[in-house]
This record gives C-alpha cells, sequence and structure tokens, in this order.
C-alpha cells in the first residue's frame, strides 16, 4: 500500500468520526432540550398536586388547616406535596382517633367526606358564575346610569382582506342585515348592544357561541364541522376576532409529538352573548377541567371521544360517579357503548417502577382494582402516545404480578391517524 492510499484512509477514518461527533452532538442537544421540558411539566404538575392536595386539606380538616394557617401561614406557603400529605394524614389520623370511630364508621366518613368535596366543586362554580353575572350586570347598570344607552363595548372592527371574505362567505353562510333574536331584539333597536359580528357572517359568529355555550366542543376545527361547514385555515381569523373581542378566551396545549392545540372557552361576556342567543352555558373547558385537573388530559379526552366515535361507539364525556357493587366510589373518565358499556381511563403519565416499589402504591392498586371490577376483569385505556402506551402496558403488568389478579387489558393511543384498534394484552 502506497503512503498516499495510506493518507487517504486515514481522511476517510477522521470524516466518519467527525461524522459520529456531530451525531452525537445533536443527539445531545435533542436529550436535553426533552430533558428541560420533562423538567418543566413535571413541576407543573408537582404544583397542581399540591393545589389538589391542599383542597383535600380543606375538606377533611378545615378547622386543623385554619389554625395552622393563623400559626404560621408563611412556613407553610413553602411546603412540599409530601409535607403537605404527611401533615394530612397525621391531623386525619388523629382526628378519627380521638372519635373512637370502628373502621367501618371511619370509611363511610371518609366517602362522605369526598361526596362532600365534589359537591362543594360543584357549588364553587356555580358561585363563580353568578359572581361574574352581577358583576357584569352592576357595570352594565353604572353605565346606563352615567350615560345614555351606547353600543355594546367590542373591538374595533377589522378590516379583512378580501380572499379570507370571500372563503368565509363561500363557506355556505350568508350574512344576514337583521335577525329576530330572543333577548337581542330590543337591546339591538335601543343601542345597547352593537354589530358584535364585524365583518363576518352573522350566523356564523352567532353559530359559534352556541356550540361552544353546549359544552361538547371547545377546538377550532372541530366547532366550525359542528355547524356543519368545511374548515379552512383562513377560518382562525375569525376566532382571534372573537378573543379580542373579549367573547372568548383561547388555551393553547399540546400532548404527545403533535402540533399544539388551542382549546376554547367563553369570557363572561360571551356567556352573557350565549344567554341572549338562547343558550344556556353549560359543560364546556372550565368544567373538563373540573373533571381532569389538566389542559393536557382535558384534551386527551377531547381526542379520545373522537377515536372511539370513529370505531363505532357511543361515548359519554360526562359520566357520573357511581358506586361499584363492593361499595368503592368509580368515576371514569369516559364511557364507550358498543352492545356493552365499558368504563374508559385517560392515561398520561404511568407509574413504571418494579413490583417491589409499586406494592407501596396504593393509589395505583386502588384505582385499576377499581376498574378491573366495573369491567369485569378488563381495562380499557387510552393513552397520547404509542410511548405511552407501552409504558402503560408494562405497568398493568406490574399490577398483575403484585395483585395476582387476571387481567385482559385493552389499551390504544391518540397519536395515530392510521385505521386501529385496541392493542389486546392478556396477564394471568
Amino acid at each position: 500500500m502506497s503512503q498516499e492510499d495510506s493518507f487517504q484512509q486515514e481522511i476517510e477514518k477522521l470524516r466518519r468520526d467527525l461524522l459520529c461527533l456531530q451525531t452525537l452532538e445533536t443527539y445531545r442537544a435533542q436529550e436535553l432540550a426533552a430533558a428541560r421540558q420533562m423538567m418543566s411539566e413535571a413541576r407543573a404538575l408537582e404544583e397542581r398536586m399540591r393545589r389538589l392536595v391542599i383542597s383535600m386539606c380543606e375538606a377533611f380538616e378545615p378547622r386543623a388547616l385554619t389554625e395552622l394557617l393563623r400559626k404560621g401561614r408563611q412556613e407553610v406557603e413553602n411546603w412540599s406535596v409530601d409535607d403537605w400529605v404527611s401533615w394530612l394524614l397525621t391531623t386525619h389520623t388523629r382526628t378519627m382517633r380521638n372519635r373512637g370511630t370502628e373502621p367501618d364508621r371511619a370509611r363511610s366518613e371518609e366517602e362522605r367526606l369526598g361526596q362532600l368535596e365534589k359537591e362543594l366543586q360543584q357549588e364553587k362554580l356555580r358561585a363563580e358564575r353568578a359572581e361574574r353575572e352581577i358583576a357584569f350586570l352592576r357595570e352594565r347598570l353604572r353605565q346606563a346610569e352615567e350615560r345614555p344607552p351606547r353600543e355594546f363595548a367590542v373591538a374595533e372592527t377589522r378590516q379583512q382582506d378580501e380572499s379570507e371574505r370571500a372563503e368565509v362567505c363561500a363557506s355556505g353562510v350568508e350574512p344576514v342585515a337583521r335577525r329576530e333574536e330572543s333577548g337581542l331584539e330590543g337591546r339591538e333597536k335601543s343601542g345597547e348592544i352593537g354589530e358584535y359580528w364585524g365583518s363576518y357572517p352573522r350566523e356564523l359568529v352567532d353559530g359559534v357561541i352556541r356550540v361552544l355555550a353546549r359544552g361538547q366542543e371547545c377546538r377550532r376545527r372541530q366547532i366550525i364541522e359542528a355547524l356543519g361547514l368545511p374548515w379552512s385555515g383562513r377560518l382562525s381569523g375569525l376566532f382571534r376576532f372573537l378573543a379580542e373581542g373579549g367573547w372568548i378566551e383561547e388555551e393553547e396545549v399540546r400532548i404527545g409529538r403533535g402540533s399544539s392545540t388551542l382549546l376554547l372557552s367563553l369570557t363572561e361576556q360571551g356567556e352573557w352573548l350565549a344567554k341572549m342567543l338562547g343558550e344556556t352555558p353549560s359543560f364546556g373547558l372550565k368544567e373538563l377541567l373540573l373533571r381532569h385537573r389538566s389542559l393536557e388530559q382535558a384534551l386527551l379526552a377531547l381526542r379520545a371521544r373522537d377515536l372511539l366515535q370513529e370505531w363505532g361507539y357511543e361515548v359519554s364525556l360526562w359520566p357520573g360517579a357511581f358506586r361499584t357493587q363492593s361499595g368503592r366510589s368509580c368515576q371514569p373518565d369516559l364511557t364507550a357503548t358498543l352492545g356493552k358499556t365499558i368504563y374508559v381511563e385517560l392515561e398520561l403519565h404511568p407509574v413504571v417502577r418494579s413490583p417491589r416499589t409499586y406494592r407501596a402504591n396504593a393509589e395505583r392498586l386502588a384505582k385499576w382494582g377499581i376498574f378491573h371490577e366495573v369491567n369485569t376483569g378488563a381495562l380499557y385505556i387510552v393513552c397520547p402516545s404509542s410511548v405511552v402506551e407501552s409504558q402503560m402496558i408494562a405497568e398493568i403488568a406490574v399490577w398483575h404480578e403484585v395483585t395476582k389478579q387476571q387481567v385482559h387489558l385493552f389499551a390504544t393511543c391518540v397519536e395515530s391517524h392510521e385505521p386501529r384498534w385496541w392493542q389486546e394484552r392478556v396477564f394471568g
């Protein structure tokens, strides 16, 4: 071999090494970005858990919590989730011991307190709505007393380019000059409310408000499709117009590896307009967050409903709580009926641990035990991605190993747009 060939081989080897280093550096940067994202999500989850535990403290030990805050409010503000859980367990155990109740009575008391907590959350929601309505009406009264009625305050009508207006009108909704609407006719004639629809067809704007008020959908594209219209990206200007006018609010959320989604809800002003249109706001994004605790799980619930409906199921997004035959409380995320009714759980964060450590997780053991009972030996789980789905299968395998119960697992994810069905696993 000549010296020139030897040099050439050495150069080729150096090039390969350089390419490997570049690939390694790119991978390292991606891993760092993913780690930062996971840390951010973990901090947000920890804060939500902390608020939830504090709410439980308020429900189970209101007097003790009041006394604790009175003695050292600044100190407890820095408490972690573990600190709050430890305090709640210690205080509630002492309370139950002092009462001298028997185990059965203690269990009954805990269940009663859990039901009272749910009722309290519903009452808080109704009270918040009532307070918003009262504040809004007071402001309207103050304006009426100070000056003659004028147009209802909305964002200034923005000039839309010709192509956007042409596409909106071509969608099948023609502008209407005036329409008889219950609650709005008199206000329009008196000048109390102006042309809140701006340069868009009024039928289209009213339709969006109505769909949001009914609460079964809170995503842009699906709202337009619920009106029987084809979706177009140019219609995004309509939602920006409604947000700038103070009628709706938008929250951006992402699950899995897909693009982010905007979840919509009516503002106080938007709820008022819905009532003027004859719709009483019910359910919607705010109620979804009360059930699922996070925007990510609320979005997963909507996508899971879409997927199951594509498969032919009749899906309920708002199933009620009930008692199992063994007397345990069950609150499913979804119910789906296709011949028979199944109780479906949504999972974003599987608990993947060894059987030894998993055995100490009483909450997860009890959760899957409840759904194993109501589904007569089966579990139905929907995940955001195939990665989470694989982790969830691993967790159920550990659950089976710890509990020694045979389980038929049906798992799927909303990530893939390809036709698919439940991924089945049998343990035991």
